[in-house]
């Protein structure tokens, strides 16, 4: 696998374009043939496509907060639960 110049970090992109977000299985199939490690998760993901991801013999560098991410500081702590 690659790999930085910077103490062998592995490498990762993000899902974040609209055919990825909507295509999860496209996203590993090019992570996969273009030797990446990691994936950066957009949205909400299902425990399934986590496993995918994994299966895949990828990593999940990061999984992105559910929505509304103010809710985390707000006052109320109902809304921020």
């Amino acid at each position: 696998m690659a790999r930085t110049h910077t103490g062998n970090v592995p490498l990762g992109i993000r899902c974040n374009i609209p055919h990825w977000k909507n295509d999860l299985d496209a996203a590993v199939q090019f992570a996969s043939e273009n030797n990446f490690e990691v994936l950066d998760l957009v949205g909400h993901i299902e425990l399934a496509q986590v496993q995918t991801v994994l299966d895949a013999g990828l990593a999940i560098g990061s999984v992105d907060l559910k929505q509304p991410w103010s809710d985390l500081m707000s006052p109320d702590e109902g809304r921020r639960r």
